[in-house]
This record gives C-alpha cells, structure tokens and sequence, in this order.
C-alpha cells in the first residue's frame, strides 16, 4: 500500500483561487476513508490555449458542448503536462463564474477541475477516485454537509476498488 499520493497541481492563467485548502480537505478526506493523503509534489502554470467557456450561456446545448470543450482542455492538458509518477490535478477558471457548478473529469492519471463555486474538495476527491477504479453510479457516493465541512463518502463497491488499486499501485512516494 501507498503512504501517499504524489499530486502535480497545474492551474491555468484564467484561475485565480487559491488550491491549496481545498486540497488539504480533499487530502484529509481521502486519508479518513483510504489511510492515503495527498502530497503535492509541484505547482505551475498550465497556458490551456485560448478556448472560452464564457458566451457558453449562448448555446442552445450548453452541456453538450461543456463536455466537448472540457474533452478538448483535459488531452490539451496531458499534452502539456507530462505524469512522472504522480496524479496531474489540473484547475481551469474558463468555465466561468456564471455557471452554477464545478465540474471533473478524470482520465488515467490526469484531473481536470473547472471552478465554479467553493468548497470544490468534493469535485477533487470524486475524480481522484476515478483514477483509482471508481465509477460513476447512481449509489457511488455521498456528499453531506453540516455548516461549512463537507465529507464525501464513497461506497462500499468504490471503496473496494480504490483500496485494491491503492494496495497495487506503482503511483508510490
């Protein structure tokens, strides 16, 4: 089993938030259901190009063509950013802040978060899971709130299979 996951954290030019505490609460999170935290290994600027989110209010289809543009961001990023043995977290703030969530998307090593609104620790550890074998389903996890402290559960099928993964995992510090 790993002691930690190492996280390369890139964020694009048009993101202005800071990470680093939603990525203390995704870490303790993730160490209160798995026993593994996160270290941060690197941060750095990612130039993610030039497309916008921000007229996407104009499209008719608008979450279709998030998800498009999202896709386009996410092989941009592992273009751009090489994995040396760690998770690649990246953060864009070209979705916009005139949409009403946060929106992850996980591919092999590589996370992609687009920030929308605060506390997003809960985007960053359902992707996370991801990379390690969770899938989304309908019972695959539960998010609950008292005041201002988040806690995501994943469920028992996921927590099975990210510890499985975590237990063969070359992703070691």
């Amino acid at each position: 089993m790993i002691n930690m996951i190492r996280v390369k954290v890139v964020k694009d030019r048009e993101f202005k938030g800071d990470v680093m505490s939603e990525l203390e609460k995704a870490s303790q999170e993730f160490k209160r259901q798995f026993g593994v935290g996160f270290e941060i290994s690197e941060i750095s600027e990612w130039n993610s190009g030039g497309i916008s989110f921000r007229f996407l209010d104009l499209f008719p289809f608008r979450q279709r063509f998030l998800n498009m543009l999202f896709g386009h961001l996410m092989r941009d990023l592992k273009r751009k950013v090489k994995v040396n043995g760690e998770i690649v977290v990246g953060f864009t703030g070209k979705v916009g802040s005139q949409h009403k969530k946060t929106f992850g998307l996980a591919d092999s090593n590589y996370v992609l978060i687009g920030i929308c609104q605060r506390p997003y620790s809960h985007v960053i550890i359902h992707e996370v899971g991801h990379v390690f074998g969770a899938d989304d389903r309908p019972d695959s996890s539960v998010m609950s709130s008292q005041g201002f402290s988040y806690t995501y559960d994943f469920s028992l099928q996921d927590r099975e299979i990210i510890t499985r993964s975590l237990l063969r995992s070359p992703k070691e510090s």
